[in-house]
């Protein structure tokens, strides 16, 4: 899980500092953080179990940003029932796992402004040894 939460991070990061490289220094970063937030993420950064559960829940969740992503799953797997009729929510869960790219990040304005921060204090200190 935590491998998924640091790559998450780490290529958030990227994406954030690549919005405001690519405009020059106009972008403030709150605007690259919302920008980013909105973007293709390369994976889901969570783990097939956990696509399973999401997937077999019968409780939408309160938080919108969990909703986006309830929703989204179960989107999937339906599509994946009509391609392959039959097909089990364990072989949806490793496929979207492992080779899906996710329509945007799924974490809310608050948690990208800590992600960000975080990376960025990481690297420095990485810098620093």
């Amino acid at each position: 899980m935590f491998e998924n939460k640091n790559q998450r991070d780490a290529d958030f990061y990227e994406q954030c500092k690549q919005i405001i490289l690519n405009d020059m220094g106009y972008t403030t970063l709150k605007q690259a953080i919302n920008q980013a937030i909105t973007m293709s993420a390369k994976s889901y950064y969570i783990t097939d179990g956990r696509i399973s559960r999401i997937i077999h829940s019968k409780s939408v969740p309160l938080s919108k940003v969990k909703r986006l992503l309830f929703y989204h799953l179960k989107r999937l797997y339906i599509e994946y029932n009509k391609i392959e009729n039959g097909i089990t929510v364990s072989e949806v869960s490793r496929i979207i796992s492992s080779s899906q790219c996710a329509p945007r990040y799924y974490i809310t304005q608050a948690s990208a402004k800590r992600i960000y921060y975080n990376e960025l204090k990481r690297r420095k200190l990485r810098l620093l040894r």
